[in-house]
């Protein structure tokens, strides 16, 4: 199997910001995935989407279902209790200068997720 790892580290005002992002080959069948952390330069703790984000765990996600929708992913049941079954501060994400970004898993939502 052949990887290749990735890593960028950001400071946005108060936190650090680490973005690992790999992708692998294994003889026909590959992948990728960004998975970002977020750590306070304060206290050197992970942030969390509920330490930053003063909202409804359910307008949350049905605000991430609009932006997916935006994006051409097709909400069908399976994404829409995927995104249900995460509790606010399972959620993968990272911050930039333009705001927060909401990151998923390849296959875990859109295509490839549920067999698609």
């Amino acid at each position: 199997m052949l990887a290749e790892f990735f890593c960028e580290f950001r400071i946005v005002e108060f936190l650090i910001v680490i973005i690992t992002d790999y992708e692998w080959y294994a003889g026909g069948t590959s992948s990728s995935n960004l998975i970002p952390y977020n750590y306070s330069l304060n206290t050197r703790n992970p942030i969390t989407l509920s330490n930053v984000c003063q909202i409804e765990e359910s307008k949350l996600k049905e605000t991430i279902l609009q932006e997916l929708k935006k994006q051409g992913v097709e909400c069908d049941e399976y994404v829409k209790e995927t995104i249900d079954e995460y509790e606010i501060d399972a959620f993968k994400f990272y911050f930039d200068q333009s705001g927060i970004y909401i990151v998923f898993l390849t296959g875990e939502v859109g295509c490839n997720a549920d067999g698609c």
